[in-house]
């Protein structure tokens, strides 16, 4: 499949995020705090390609010749563990000497569901290397484009007369619904079944 055409239809047709909801929790936390954001997708593809990149050469030179590919979850799951171990001492100096990223949460919060949720749909999912790259690279590409979409609906609802909680998720959950049908009216439409 073409990288492109991969890349649309995991991140609009059968999104990572909507379609199997990887990272939907991360898409409500961090649709106000743009600097989060940015810096959990750097840290997911930093994190993922190095995993992917280990994981899968040795699933397929080591693991399944010798029929051993039963133990990839816990061989992945230790994998991301000492990775992002490394990944946070390493993005901890980096943030430390730059000043933009001043107003950024807490590096040690665990942002393991999507994280281990991604990698595992990618090591199941994917038919060669260069297309787990694609999943993962489309996976925080929604990420990032859905997170505008979700901070643009609180801004609207903020302006509007909602009350109190009814503000919140309740309406960003309901905009979630409105994206997911418009995505994917054309699967379910007799009408589309014409052409």
């Amino acid at each position: 499949m073409n990288i492109f055409l991969m890349v649309l239809f995991y991140t609009f047709a059968s999104s990572v995020i909507f379609g199997h909801g990887i990272g939907l929790e991360r898409l409500l936390i961090y649709s106000e705090n743009k600097n989060g954001l940015c810096i959990l997708i750097l840290k997911t593809l930093i994190l993922l390609s190095i995993a992917v990149s280990l994981l899968w050469n040795l699933n397929i030179y080591i693991l399944i010749p010798l029929g051993l590919y039963f133990i990839l979850p816990l061989v992945a799951i230790i994998t991301v563990l000492l990775l992002e171990i490394f990944v946070n001492i390493f993005l901890k100096k980096l943030l430390e000497k730059k000043a933009f990223f001043a107003n950024t949460p807490n590096l040690e919060e665990k942002e393991t569901v999507f994280s281990y949720g991604l990698l595992f749909f990618v090591l199941y999912e994917a038919g060669s290397y260069i297309e787990a790259l694609t999943i993962i690279a489309a996976a925080c590409i929604g990420l990032f484009i859905f997170s505008h979409i979700f901070n643009a609906i609180k801004q609207k609802t903020d302006l509007g007369n909602a009350y109190g909680e009814a503000k919140e998720y309740p309406l960003l959950l309901i905009g979630a619904g409105f994206l997911m049908i418009a995505f994917y009216v054309t699967d379910i439409s007799w009408f589309f079944d014409l052409f």
